[in-house]
């Protein structure tokens, strides 16, 4: 099992992701974030899981999905390195 280790930019991401869903609902923004937390977790019992990203020519850099976001991650030694988290609307920019 590898460390998961979150990005300053991912950190901000989620708790935008958060934030915009407050507007609406507290306790949705809630469980959704909660939700994405537990799934990025789960990426450590098998990192190599991810899809190549096709916007990026850097083979290192994988996603993997949940729900309507896509989770940016890099391995990197025993380290997974959660770098950006995007709504599949958006175009990802690292």
């Amino acid at each position: 099992m590898s460390n998961i280790i979150w990005s300053p930019k991912a950190v901000s991401q989620l708790d935008n992701i958060f934030n915009y869903i407050n507007k609406d609902s507290k306790i949705y923004s809630i469980i959704v974030v909660q939700q994405i937390i537990s799934f990025v977790e789960k990426i450590s019992t098998n990192p190599k899981s991810g899809r190549k990203m096709i916007e990026f020519n850097d083979q290192d850099i994988l996603e993997r999905r949940y729900g309507n976001y896509r989770i940016i991650y890099r391995i990197r030694n025993e380290n997974i390195e959660i770098i950006a988290i995007f709504h599949t609307s958006q175009i990802p920019k690292l």
